[in-house]
Protein backbone atom coordinates (compact mmCIF):
# COMPACT_ATOMS: atom_id res chain seq x y z
CA UNK A 1 0.00 0.00 0.00
CA UNK A 2 1.15 3.55 -0.24
CA UNK A 3 2.53 5.53 2.36
CA UNK A 4 0.36 8.07 3.90
CA UNK A 5 1.59 11.74 3.83
CA UNK A 6 0.23 14.81 4.72
CA UNK A 7 -1.23 16.72 2.36
CA UNK A 8 0.10 19.93 2.77
CA UNK A 9 3.02 20.47 5.62
CA UNK A 10 4.78 24.20 6.44
CA UNK A 11 8.20 24.19 6.84
CA UNK A 12 9.43 26.99 9.44
CA UNK A 13 12.84 28.00 11.15
CA UNK A 14 11.18 27.74 14.79
CA UNK A 15 11.59 24.55 14.80
CA UNK A 16 15.01 22.30 14.48
CA UNK A 17 14.89 20.75 11.32
CA UNK A 18 15.96 17.28 12.75
CA UNK A 19 12.32 17.49 14.31
CA UNK A 20 10.76 18.21 11.14
CA UNK A 21 12.43 15.89 9.21
CA UNK A 22 11.83 12.82 11.68
CA UNK A 23 7.82 13.80 11.50
CA UNK A 24 8.48 13.62 7.82
CA UNK A 25 10.07 10.16 7.96
CA UNK A 26 7.47 8.82 10.34
CA UNK A 27 4.41 9.94 7.73
CA UNK A 28 6.35 7.94 5.04
CA UNK A 29 6.80 5.05 7.61
CA UNK A 30 3.20 4.55 7.91
CA UNK A 31 0.99 2.39 6.17
CA UNK A 32 -2.61 2.90 5.29
CA UNK A 33 -4.83 0.88 6.84
CA UNK A 34 -8.64 0.90 8.61
CA UNK A 35 -7.25 2.00 11.92
CA UNK A 36 -6.02 5.40 10.59
CA UNK A 37 -7.23 6.67 7.60
CA UNK A 38 -10.87 8.43 7.11
CA UNK A 39 -11.73 9.61 11.21
CA UNK A 40 -14.25 11.32 9.43
CA UNK A 41 -15.54 8.34 7.51
CA UNK A 42 -14.30 5.64 10.17
CA UNK A 43 -16.35 7.95 13.56
CA UNK A 44 -19.34 8.97 11.35
CA UNK A 45 -22.28 8.30 12.97
CA UNK A 46 -24.77 5.74 12.99
CA UNK A 47 -27.24 6.55 15.71
CA UNK A 48 -28.47 9.99 17.18
CA UNK A 49 -26.66 8.80 20.34
CA UNK A 50 -23.59 9.49 18.11
CA UNK A 51 -23.76 12.23 16.90
CA UNK A 52 -22.84 15.73 18.56
CA UNK A 53 -25.45 18.31 19.15
CA UNK A 54 -28.43 18.60 18.51
CA UNK A 55 -30.70 17.50 21.02
CA UNK A 56 -33.79 19.34 20.06
CA UNK A 57 -34.06 18.37 16.37
CA UNK A 58 -32.81 14.43 17.45
CA UNK A 59 -36.27 14.32 19.95
CA UNK A 60 -38.62 15.65 17.12
CA UNK A 61 -37.16 13.24 14.64
CA UNK A 62 -37.41 10.68 17.35
CA UNK A 63 -41.05 11.54 18.25
CA UNK A 64 -41.92 12.09 14.28
CA UNK A 65 -41.23 8.18 13.78
CA UNK A 66 -42.66 6.59 17.30
CA UNK A 67 -45.71 8.90 16.19
CA UNK A 68 -45.72 7.25 12.58
CA UNK A 69 -46.21 10.92 11.18
CA UNK A 70 -43.13 11.09 8.89
CA UNK A 71 -43.16 14.51 6.59
CA UNK A 72 -42.60 13.86 3.43
CA UNK A 73 -40.59 17.54 2.44
CA UNK A 74 -37.89 18.11 5.17
CA UNK A 75 -34.59 20.30 4.90
CA UNK A 76 -31.68 20.42 6.98
CA UNK A 77 -29.89 23.67 6.90
CA UNK A 78 -26.72 24.56 8.29
CA UNK A 79 -22.79 25.62 8.29
CA UNK A 80 -20.59 23.23 6.57
CA UNK A 81 -19.26 19.82 8.75
CA UNK A 82 -22.09 19.96 11.40
CA UNK A 83 -24.43 17.01 9.87
CA UNK A 84 -26.61 17.71 7.91
CA UNK A 85 -25.98 14.76 5.57
CA UNK A 86 -25.36 12.48 8.23
CA UNK A 87 -28.14 13.24 10.35
CA UNK A 88 -29.96 11.97 6.81
CA UNK A 89 -28.92 9.24 6.52
CA UNK A 90 -29.62 8.26 10.00
CA UNK A 91 -32.77 9.44 10.17
CA UNK A 92 -33.30 7.48 6.63
CA UNK A 93 -31.88 4.24 8.60
CA UNK A 94 -34.26 4.92 11.75
CA UNK A 95 -37.22 4.72 8.87
CA UNK A 96 -36.10 1.83 6.48
CA UNK A 97 -34.85 -0.22 9.56
CA UNK A 98 -36.75 -3.84 9.53
CA UNK A 99 -36.71 -3.71 13.08
CA UNK A 100 -39.76 -3.27 14.94
CA UNK A 101 -40.18 0.13 16.41
CA UNK A 102 -41.19 -0.99 19.76
CA UNK A 103 -37.75 -2.63 20.14
CA UNK A 104 -35.46 -0.49 19.34
CA UNK A 105 -34.04 1.60 22.00
CA UNK A 106 -34.81 5.30 21.37
CA UNK A 107 -35.93 4.72 17.89
CA UNK A 108 -32.60 3.82 16.72
CA UNK A 109 -31.72 1.94 13.91
CA UNK A 110 -30.84 -1.56 14.46
CA UNK A 111 -27.06 -1.63 12.43
CA UNK A 112 -27.87 -5.60 12.00
CA UNK A 113 -31.08 -6.01 9.51
CA UNK A 114 -30.04 -5.74 5.50
CA UNK A 115 -31.72 -2.09 5.25
CA UNK A 116 -29.12 -0.59 8.16
CA UNK A 117 -26.06 -2.86 6.78
CA UNK A 118 -26.87 -1.56 2.81
CA UNK A 119 -27.35 2.08 4.06
CA UNK A 120 -23.63 2.29 5.90
CA UNK A 121 -21.72 0.13 4.06
CA UNK A 122 -19.11 1.47 1.81
CA UNK A 123 -19.12 -0.82 -0.69
CA UNK A 124 -22.83 -1.14 -1.86
CA UNK A 125 -25.86 1.47 -1.63
CA UNK A 126 -29.41 0.70 -0.30
CA UNK A 127 -31.93 0.23 -3.73
CA UNK A 128 -34.43 2.84 -1.66
CA UNK A 129 -32.06 5.65 -0.87
CA UNK A 130 -30.23 7.76 -2.86
CA UNK A 131 -28.39 10.45 -2.37
CA UNK A 132 -28.02 12.92 -4.79
CA UNK A 133 -25.21 16.42 -5.07
CA UNK A 134 -27.35 19.18 -6.56
CA UNK A 135 -24.20 21.14 -7.28
CA UNK A 136 -23.55 19.20 -9.78
CA UNK A 137 -26.63 17.68 -10.73
CA UNK A 138 -29.06 20.17 -10.58
CA UNK A 139 -30.15 20.37 -13.81
CA UNK A 140 -33.98 19.90 -15.27
CA UNK A 141 -33.21 16.95 -16.97
CA UNK A 142 -31.51 15.35 -14.17
CA UNK A 143 -34.91 16.45 -11.88
CA UNK A 144 -37.13 14.89 -14.76
CA UNK A 145 -35.13 11.71 -14.08
CA UNK A 146 -35.36 11.83 -10.56
CA UNK A 147 -39.27 12.41 -10.89
CA UNK A 148 -39.84 8.93 -13.16
CA UNK A 149 -38.01 6.58 -10.95
CA UNK A 150 -39.65 8.35 -7.50
CA UNK A 151 -42.75 6.67 -9.09
CA UNK A 152 -41.26 3.35 -8.86
CA UNK A 153 -42.31 1.34 -5.99
CA UNK A 154 -39.66 0.45 -3.39
CA UNK A 155 -37.25 -2.68 -3.36
CA UNK A 156 -37.09 -3.14 0.13
CA UNK A 157 -38.85 -1.10 2.33
CA UNK A 158 -42.02 0.67 2.45
CA UNK A 159 -40.33 4.11 1.92
CA UNK A 160 -37.79 5.38 -1.04
CA UNK A 161 -35.85 8.25 0.23
CA UNK A 162 -34.08 10.63 -1.61
CA UNK A 163 -31.17 12.49 -0.01
CA UNK A 164 -30.50 15.91 -2.31
CA UNK A 165 -26.92 17.41 -0.61
CA UNK A 166 -26.27 20.83 -1.80
CA UNK A 167 -29.90 21.95 -2.36
CA UNK A 168 -29.39 25.73 -2.93
CA UNK A 169 -27.22 24.27 -5.94
CA UNK A 170 -30.73 23.35 -8.27
CA UNK A 171 -30.69 25.46 -10.89
CA UNK A 172 -33.91 27.44 -11.35
CA UNK A 173 -35.45 25.29 -14.36
CA UNK A 174 -34.00 22.53 -11.78
CA UNK A 175 -36.16 24.41 -9.05
CA UNK A 176 -39.10 25.39 -11.06
CA UNK A 177 -38.78 21.21 -12.02
CA UNK A 178 -38.39 20.18 -8.88
CA UNK A 179 -41.48 22.46 -7.64
CA UNK A 180 -44.90 20.02 -8.27
CA UNK A 181 -42.77 16.62 -6.91
CA UNK A 182 -41.74 18.44 -3.79
CA UNK A 183 -45.40 19.67 -3.79
CA UNK A 184 -46.98 16.52 -4.45
CA UNK A 185 -44.59 13.46 -3.69
CA UNK A 186 -46.33 9.40 -4.31
CA UNK A 187 -46.88 8.60 -0.88
CA UNK A 188 -44.01 6.38 -0.97
CA UNK A 189 -41.46 8.61 -1.71
CA UNK A 190 -39.41 11.36 0.83
CA UNK A 191 -37.21 14.15 -0.05
CA UNK A 192 -34.48 15.29 2.73
CA UNK A 193 -32.78 18.24 1.56
CA UNK A 194 -29.21 19.85 3.07
CA UNK A 195 -27.99 22.97 2.20
CA UNK A 196 -25.16 25.47 3.77
CA UNK A 197 -27.24 28.43 2.19
CA UNK A 198 -31.28 27.90 2.43
CA UNK A 199 -31.30 31.90 1.19
CA UNK A 200 -30.40 30.77 -2.49
CA UNK A 201 -33.19 28.12 -2.66
CA UNK A 202 -36.20 28.81 -4.59
CA UNK A 203 -38.66 30.24 -2.11
CA UNK A 204 -41.19 28.24 -3.21
CA UNK A 205 -39.19 25.16 -2.63
CA UNK A 206 -38.04 25.91 0.63
CA UNK A 207 -41.46 26.99 1.67
CA UNK A 208 -42.52 23.29 1.26
CA UNK A 209 -40.17 21.81 3.63
CA UNK A 210 -40.53 21.71 7.70
CA UNK A 211 -36.65 23.38 8.04
CA UNK A 212 -34.26 22.12 11.06
CA UNK A 213 -31.57 24.37 11.37
CA UNK A 214 -28.34 22.54 12.95
CA UNK A 215 -26.76 24.90 15.47
CA UNK A 216 -22.50 24.98 16.25
CA UNK A 217 -21.95 22.80 18.56
CA UNK A 218 -20.26 23.81 21.97
CA UNK A 219 -16.83 23.67 22.84
CA UNK A 220 -17.55 20.99 25.44
CA UNK A 221 -19.06 19.01 22.99
CA UNK A 222 -16.24 18.98 20.45
CA UNK A 223 -13.46 18.48 22.89
CA UNK A 224 -16.09 14.78 24.10
CA UNK A 225 -15.89 14.11 20.52
CA UNK A 226 -12.35 14.55 20.07
CA UNK A 227 -11.64 12.19 23.31
CA UNK A 228 -13.41 9.64 21.90
CA UNK A 229 -12.24 9.37 19.08
CA UNK A 230 -8.59 9.24 20.69
CA UNK A 231 -9.53 6.55 22.84
CA UNK A 232 -10.45 4.41 19.72
CA UNK A 233 -7.38 4.96 17.82
CA UNK A 234 -5.50 4.21 21.11
CA UNK A 235 -3.66 7.13 21.48
CA UNK A 236 -2.85 8.96 24.78
CA UNK A 237 -3.66 13.31 24.42
CA UNK A 238 -3.98 15.14 26.93
CA UNK A 239 -7.25 17.96 27.24
CA UNK A 240 -4.87 20.73 26.52
CA UNK A 241 -3.77 19.10 23.23
CA UNK A 242 -7.46 18.60 22.43
CA UNK A 243 -8.37 22.34 22.68
CA UNK A 244 -5.32 23.07 20.77
CA UNK A 245 -6.77 20.73 17.82
CA UNK A 246 -10.03 23.01 18.50
CA UNK A 247 -8.40 25.90 18.30
CA UNK A 248 -6.15 25.05 15.17
CA UNK A 249 -9.40 23.87 13.19
CA UNK A 250 -11.45 25.89 10.94
CA UNK A 251 -14.20 27.14 12.68
CA UNK A 252 -16.56 27.22 9.16
CA UNK A 253 -15.74 23.39 9.01
CA UNK A 254 -17.33 22.37 12.18
CA UNK A 255 -17.54 19.17 13.61
CA UNK A 256 -15.80 17.65 10.39
CA UNK A 257 -13.54 20.19 10.42
CA UNK A 258 -11.91 19.08 14.14
CA UNK A 259 -11.94 15.90 13.43
CA UNK A 260 -9.80 16.34 10.79
CA UNK A 261 -7.53 18.21 12.31
CA UNK A 262 -7.34 15.49 14.52
CA UNK A 263 -6.57 13.00 11.85
CA UNK A 264 -3.48 15.25 11.32
CA UNK A 265 -1.76 14.36 14.63
CA UNK A 266 -3.03 10.96 14.80
CA UNK A 267 -1.54 10.19 11.44
CA UNK A 268 1.81 12.04 12.55
CA UNK A 269 2.15 10.70 16.12
CA UNK A 270 5.66 9.25 17.12
CA UNK A 271 4.43 7.26 19.56
CA UNK A 272 1.01 6.37 21.74
CA UNK A 273 0.95 9.84 22.89
CA UNK A 274 1.24 13.65 22.04
CA UNK A 275 2.77 16.53 23.69
CA UNK A 276 1.64 20.30 23.02
CA UNK A 277 4.49 20.77 22.16
CA UNK A 278 4.60 18.05 19.18
CA UNK A 279 1.14 19.28 18.32
CA UNK A 280 2.24 22.28 17.71
CA UNK A 281 4.82 20.84 15.52
CA UNK A 282 2.61 18.81 13.41
CA UNK A 283 -0.39 21.82 13.04
CA UNK A 284 1.82 24.62 12.43
CA UNK A 285 0.93 26.64 14.98
CA UNK A 286 2.82 29.38 16.30
CA UNK A 287 3.84 28.62 19.74
CA UNK A 288 2.44 30.81 22.62
CA UNK A 289 5.64 31.64 24.15
CA UNK A 290 6.75 33.54 20.83
CA UNK A 291 3.55 34.75 20.98
CA UNK A 292 4.06 35.95 24.58
CA UNK A 293 7.59 36.96 23.47
CA UNK A 294 6.39 39.62 21.16
CA UNK A 295 3.63 40.73 23.60
CA UNK A 296 6.27 41.37 25.95
CA UNK A 297 8.58 43.06 23.51
CA UNK A 298 5.51 45.80 22.98
CA UNK A 299 5.00 46.28 26.67
CA UNK A 300 8.93 47.39 26.84
CA UNK A 301 8.55 49.06 23.62
CA UNK A 302 11.34 47.59 22.14
CA UNK A 303 10.18 48.92 18.63
CA UNK A 304 13.24 47.17 16.17
CA UNK A 305 12.60 43.74 17.75
CA UNK A 306 8.77 43.87 17.57
CA UNK A 307 8.67 44.66 14.28
CA UNK A 308 11.62 41.96 13.73
CA UNK A 309 9.31 39.34 15.85
CA UNK A 310 6.08 40.05 13.89
CA UNK A 311 7.88 39.43 10.63
CA UNK A 312 9.01 36.06 11.93
CA UNK A 313 5.69 35.27 13.09
CA UNK A 314 3.90 36.26 9.73
CA UNK A 315 6.46 34.59 7.45
CA UNK A 316 6.52 31.58 9.75
CA UNK A 317 3.25 30.85 9.93
CA UNK A 318 0.41 33.05 8.03
CA UNK A 319 -1.30 36.11 9.49
CA UNK A 320 -4.66 34.37 10.38
CA UNK A 321 -3.23 32.03 12.75
CA UNK A 322 -0.55 34.28 14.20
CA UNK A 323 -3.54 36.67 15.08
CA UNK A 324 -5.59 33.86 16.34
CA UNK A 325 -3.01 33.01 18.79
CA UNK A 326 -2.40 36.75 19.92
CA UNK A 327 -6.30 37.17 20.35
CA UNK A 328 -5.90 34.02 22.51
CA UNK A 329 -3.27 35.15 24.40
CA UNK A 330 -4.75 39.07 25.51
CA UNK A 331 -8.19 37.13 25.86
CA UNK A 332 -6.57 34.86 28.52
CA UNK A 333 -4.40 37.37 29.69
CA UNK A 334 -7.47 39.28 30.52
CA UNK A 335 -9.26 36.57 32.56
CA UNK A 336 -6.41 36.20 34.71
CA UNK A 337 -5.91 39.85 35.54
CA UNK A 338 -9.59 40.78 35.79
CA UNK A 339 -11.54 44.43 34.57
CA UNK A 340 -9.26 47.13 35.67
CA UNK A 341 -10.24 50.87 35.19
CA UNK A 342 -8.91 51.87 31.93
CA UNK A 343 -7.59 48.62 31.52
CA UNK A 344 -4.75 48.93 27.91
CA UNK A 345 -5.47 44.77 27.70
CA UNK A 346 -8.98 45.70 26.87
CA UNK A 347 -8.04 48.36 24.23
CA UNK A 348 -5.80 45.57 23.18
CA UNK A 349 -8.19 42.93 22.67
CA UNK A 350 -10.31 45.61 20.80
CA UNK A 351 -7.08 47.02 18.35
CA UNK A 352 -6.87 43.69 17.84
CA UNK A 353 -10.14 42.53 17.19
CA UNK A 354 -10.56 45.83 14.35
CA UNK A 355 -7.57 45.35 12.65
CA UNK A 356 -7.09 44.04 9.35
CA UNK A 357 -6.35 40.29 8.17
CA UNK A 358 -2.97 41.49 6.91
CA UNK A 359 0.69 42.13 7.97
CA UNK A 360 -0.33 45.44 8.13
CA UNK A 361 -3.54 45.16 10.34
CA UNK A 362 -0.72 43.39 12.58
CA UNK A 363 1.93 46.08 12.34
CA UNK A 364 -0.85 48.74 13.30
CA UNK A 365 -1.73 46.90 16.06
CA UNK A 366 1.67 46.77 17.58
CA UNK A 367 1.81 50.11 16.94
CA UNK A 368 -0.81 51.74 18.42
CA UNK A 369 -0.10 49.46 21.34
CA UNK A 370 2.96 50.86 22.15
CA UNK A 371 1.45 54.30 21.39
CA UNK A 372 -0.90 53.45 24.33
CA UNK A 373 1.05 51.92 26.58
CA UNK A 374 3.17 54.83 26.46
CA UNK A 375 0.60 57.12 27.29
CA UNK A 376 -0.20 54.93 30.24
CA UNK A 377 3.18 55.07 31.99
CA UNK A 378 2.65 58.66 31.20
CA UNK A 379 -0.49 58.73 33.05
CA UNK A 380 1.37 56.33 35.70
CA UNK A 381 4.35 58.69 35.98
CA UNK A 382 2.16 61.81 36.21
CA UNK A 383 -0.32 60.41 39.44
CA UNK A 384 3.36 59.36 40.91
CA UNK A 385 5.09 62.58 40.89
CA UNK A 386 1.43 64.06 42.06
CA UNK A 387 0.79 62.03 45.01
CA UNK A 388 4.97 62.73 45.40
CA UNK A 389 4.28 66.51 45.41
CA UNK A 390 1.50 66.67 47.37
CA UNK A 391 3.61 65.05 50.17
CA UNK A 392 5.49 67.77 50.43
CA UNK A 393 3.56 71.33 49.53
CA UNK A 394 0.45 70.89 48.70
CA UNK A 395 -0.71 72.11 45.36
CA UNK A 396 -2.76 75.33 45.73
CA UNK A 397 -3.04 75.59 41.77
CA UNK A 398 -6.71 75.49 40.46
CA UNK A 399 -7.28 72.57 37.71
CA UNK A 400 -7.06 75.07 34.71
CA UNK A 401 -4.04 76.01 36.15
CA UNK A 402 -2.61 72.82 36.57
CA UNK A 403 -3.81 71.85 32.73
CA UNK A 404 -1.83 75.62 31.52
CA UNK A 405 0.99 74.23 33.08
CA UNK A 406 0.47 70.55 30.89
CA UNK A 407 -1.05 71.72 27.51
CA UNK A 408 -1.34 74.89 25.31
CA UNK A 409 -4.87 76.44 25.33
CA UNK A 410 -5.92 79.12 23.20
CA UNK A 411 -6.90 82.26 24.70
CA UNK A 412 -10.38 82.19 23.96
CA UNK A 413 -11.05 78.76 25.33
CA UNK A 414 -8.92 79.92 28.60
CA UNK A 415 -11.29 82.97 28.93
CA UNK A 416 -14.74 80.46 28.37
CA UNK A 417 -13.07 78.16 30.94
CA UNK A 418 -12.39 80.95 33.50
CA UNK A 419 -16.05 80.97 33.76
CA UNK A 420 -16.94 77.18 34.08
CA UNK A 421 -16.22 75.09 36.83
CA UNK A 422 -13.25 72.90 35.83
CA UNK A 423 -11.81 69.05 38.04
CA UNK A 424 -9.78 66.91 37.31
CA UNK A 425 -10.55 63.94 39.50
CA UNK A 426 -11.33 60.22 39.15
CA UNK A 427 -9.11 59.67 36.04
CA UNK A 428 -11.23 62.64 34.18
CA UNK A 429 -11.40 65.99 32.86
CA UNK A 430 -14.73 67.44 33.75
CA UNK A 431 -16.18 70.64 32.52
CA UNK A 432 -19.14 72.23 33.71
CA UNK A 433 -20.69 75.40 31.74
CA UNK A 434 -23.24 77.49 32.86
CA UNK A 435 -26.22 77.97 30.57
CA UNK A 436 -25.09 80.69 28.91
CA UNK A 437 -22.10 79.48 28.22
CA UNK A 438 -22.94 76.03 27.28
CA UNK A 439 -22.76 77.19 23.61
CA UNK A 440 -20.08 78.68 23.45
CA UNK A 441 -17.48 75.97 24.85
CA UNK A 442 -19.55 73.58 22.47
CA UNK A 443 -17.92 75.33 19.39
CA UNK A 444 -14.53 74.14 21.45
CA UNK A 445 -15.58 70.72 22.09
CA UNK A 446 -12.95 68.85 20.15
CA UNK A 447 -9.72 71.16 21.50
CA UNK A 448 -11.01 69.61 24.77
CA UNK A 449 -11.17 66.42 24.15
CA UNK A 450 -8.24 66.65 22.23
CA UNK A 451 -7.21 68.09 25.86
CA UNK A 452 -8.12 65.34 27.63
CA UNK A 453 -6.39 62.41 25.94
CA UNK A 454 -3.16 64.88 26.00
CA UNK A 455 -3.08 64.04 29.59
CA UNK A 456 -4.36 60.50 29.51
CA UNK A 457 -8.11 61.45 31.19
CA UNK A 458 -11.16 61.26 29.62
CA UNK A 459 -13.51 64.06 29.06
CA UNK A 460 -16.74 64.88 30.55
CA UNK A 461 -19.09 67.87 30.20
CA UNK A 462 -21.71 69.22 31.52
CA UNK A 463 -24.57 72.09 31.76
CA UNK A 464 -25.64 73.85 33.99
Amino acid sequence: MPPVLPKAYRFTDKYDNTTQVMYLQHSLSMRESADIVGLTIKYRPKNFSELIGQVQIKKVLESSIKNGRVPQQILFSGGSGLGKTTIARVYASMILCHAPIAERAEMAPCNECVSCQEIFSTTSSHPDLVEFDAASNGGKDEIREIAQRAMLSPVIGSKKIYIIDEAHGLSNPGGQAFLKLLEEPPKHVIFMLCTTDPEKMLKTNRGRCIEFRLKNPTNFELLNNLRAIADGEKITLTEEVLKLVIEASDIDLGVRGTVATLGKIINSSLTDSTTKAEAEVILGLPPKEEVLKFIRQIKAREKASVYKQLELLVESYGVALVKKVLIDVIKEEIFREGIKENDYLLLWYKTLLESENTRLGLEYFATLCMIENNIKDFNSSKVTESKASSSKVKDQSTPLERIKREITISPALVELLNKCEVDLAEGKLKVRAPLDIAPLIAKYYQELKDIAIKLGLEAEFLKG
